[in-house]
């Protein structure tokens, strides 16, 4: 240490690898829309279960009421959604309703609209204190921007397809399960996939063992 900075002229401390964290994760919450029984839920489940095995609790087909229930109620430490966004203002999207906006789904004229701001998403995430926040879903920039100063944020800067965004996952997860940091990770499964995914990270940390 003390050679390298007489050589090179750099301060001691400039040398001292940040310590990072390791965080026990004892609960991820994985929450998705009807639309997405059509678009891949179960591989994001699957991925999730094997990288977090008897910690994950998996609601399919959820609505917005049920989201900010188990956000109160359980805590998760780590939250993984699958809902689209209306990339104008953040928010999340449960069910269209009889609109001619995002993705319509089908013409019953009753159909309510079921959506959650983004500054509701951003206070249940400031109360509840997730370690970390995968928005694996198209066009989730703005709602990433929302709760980014909360907690570490991952999500998507426009279009992306299933494939894609399902082998960025298996890196990303991988890694995590791997040892690696959450930045590493992110490293990683961006490089081996080359998707359009983001990261806004507040605290690096380590997953500890279960």
């Amino acid at each position: 240490m003390s050679f390298l900075s007489n050589q090179l002229g750099i301060r001691p401390d400039r040398l001292t690898q940040p310590i990072i964290d390791r965080v026990p994760i004892k609960s991820v919450l994985c929450v998705s829309t009807p639309r997405y029984e059509d678009l891949g839920v179960e591989q994001d489940i699957q991925i999730l279960e094997k990288t977090f095995a008897g910690r994950v609790d998996v609601r399919r087909s959820a609505s917005s009421a049920e989201l900010q229930e188990r956000l109160i109620a359980a805590k998760p430490d780590i939250v993984h959604i699958l809902a689209d966004i209306d990339p104008n203002n953040g928010a999340l999207i449960f069910a269209h309703g009889a609109t001619r906006g995002l993705h319509p789904t089908g013409n019953l004229p009753n159909a309510q609209q079921d959506i959650l701001p983004a500054d509701g998403f951003a206070k249940l995430v400031e109360l509840c204190k997730p370690v970390l926040v995968v928005l694996a879903t198209c066009n989730a920039l703005y709602t990433a921007s929302k709760i980014a100063r909360f907690t570490n944020v991952i999500a998507a800067s426009g279009d992306i397809r299933v494939d894609v965004i399902v082998a960025w996952q298996r890196a990303f997860y991988g890694g995590l399960a791997g040892g690696q940091s959450v930045f590493n990770s992110f490293e990683l499964a961006n490089a081996v996939s080359n998707a359009p995914v983001v990261l806004h990270l507040k605290k690096d940390f380590i997953v500890a063992a279960p």
